[in-house]
């Protein structure tokens, strides 16, 4: 294959040939047809390289991923640099250690051998800012340096996935929103129509010449959904100055980050289990229809099917599955009669009857009169925004310590109960 570098010379050139063409034709029009047949032939040309050109660029990408990712597969998982034996030192601290050290041992309290080693030591310090020193007491012990990592171990946060599924998020200046809302109808064919709004059908001229009032209805009806703000606000976080001041890693930063993340777990359990009083209101509190398992125990395949199959088919059009691991694990091992499993893991990329699989540690595992999985249109549940997230510094509160102090508002709540259906664990 060429290279790109040489098809798009080859492209330069068909292109200033279809450009002069276009030239012939405007200054020899009698020779129109002549000139727009080599046009013809040098646009085809063109486009032929043209499409060239996206096959080897193409072709040159997967080459370049595929030797990043040789180069990555190569190399120790998760390199740290060390600050230890191996790292250049400064050649004044390993003299300044051997003369303190030589201080230490000679002195006594009050001496001049005293005095010289905290003048040495005061030194070391401004050498060694990110060390961590050994104590220093009458009983010995002197300058111990670690090898102290500029990084900090923790664990991986869980996944809040509500956001993400593809729920509605609107900001507001207000303590709670109000949205219109049309009542639905409630028979015959609930799930289909928009209102409780009817029609009829007559025969043609029956209404004519007719004195009668015509029949009136009271549909279509209004409402209004109301989602109220709630606040989130964790306990302060008291840090002592000098760590902030002193610590080889961006200390700050990590908060923020874990207060960001925290947020957002908060949030998630609240979206999934809230109960809508001075927070937001969850899925599994909103009142959504549910439709029996077909065991008292346990997941059947019988039961998702009448779950995938309850939901009114306009919202199952985009709707999503939300389950904790746990309860997928128990899906993808049903088996038939004869002991063949109906979900092959491999046949199941993320997916169930060709729907997106969500996972949420927040759900429920699979017991009697649970409702471990939930199947719906997303869109329809409403987040609602007040601002952003605040971090304030609390300089005096917790002085002469540092208190850092996070605050959110937010309210959410699901509109249409129709758009959702949970499976509850039932015969």
């Amino acid at each position: 294959m060429r290279s790109v570098k040489e098809i798009q010379a080859d492209l330069g050139k068909a292109f200033s040939a279809c450009r002069g063409f276009v030239a012939l034709q405007e200054k020899q029009p009698d020779k129109a047809a002549e000139h727009q047949a080599a046009l013809d032939k040098a646009y085809a040309e063109f486009s032929a390289l043209k499409v060239e050109e996206q096959q080897a660029q193409a072709h040159e990408k997967m080459l370049a991923d595929l030797k990043a990712e040789s180069d990555r597969q190569s190399k120790p998982v998760n390199e740290i640099t060390t600050l230890g034996e191996t790292a250049a030192v400064d050649p004044r601290v390993k003299q300044l250690h051997r003369a303190a050290f030589a201080d230490y041992i000679r002195s006594y309290k009050g001496s001049r051998r005293e005095r010289a080693f905290y003048q040495k030591n005061a030194e070391l310090m401004s050498l060694e800012q990110h060390m961590l020193i050994g104590t220093i007491n009458d009983q010995g012990g002197f300058l111990v340096p670690d090898d102290f990592q500029n990084q900090v171990i923790m664990a991986s946060p869980g996944f809040a996935v509500m956001r993400g599924a593809g729920v509605t998020v609107i900001t507001t200046s207000s303590d709670r929103v109000k949205i219109p809302v049309l009542r639905p109808r409630s028979s015959p064919y609930p799930h289909m129509y928009t209102s409780g709004f009817v029609g009829s059908w007559k025969p043609a001229g029956t209404d004519g010449g007719s004195a009668a009032a015509p029949t009136v209805q009271n549909q279509p009806r209004f409402g209004q959904e109301e989602i109220p703000v709630a606040d989130w606000r964790p306990d302060s976080i008291e840090l002592e100055r000098n760590l902030l001041e002193d610590s080889a890693v961006n200390v700050e930063d990590i908060l923020a980050r874990l207060i960001g993340q925290t947020k957002g777990l908060d949030e998630d359990y609240e979206f999934i289990n809230g109960t809508g009083v001075g927070r937001p209101e969850g899925l599994m509190t909103a009142g959504v229809s549910t439709v029996a398992s077909g065991s008292g125990s346990t997941v059947t395949y019988g039961g998702l099917v009448n779950l995938f199959m309850g939901l009114p088919a306009q919202y199952r059009q985009t709707a999503k599955w939300l389950l904790n691991s746990a309860t997928f694990g128990k899906i993808i091992q049903l088996e038939t009669t004869a002991g063949y499993l109906i979900f092959p893991p491999n046949a199941l990329p993320g997916t169930m009857f060709g729907k997106p699989v969500l996972f949420s540690e927040f759900m429920p595992d699979i017991a009697a009169s649970a409702k471990p999985i939930a199947f719906g249109d997303f869109s329809n549940y409403y987040v609602v925004d007040k601002g952003d997230l605040r971090i304030t510094r609390l300089e005096e509160r917790f002085a002469p310590n540092l208190g850092i102090m996070a605050h959110a508002r937010v309210g959410g709540q699901l509109t249409l109960l129709d758009a959702f259906r949970f499976q509850v664990i039932s015969a």
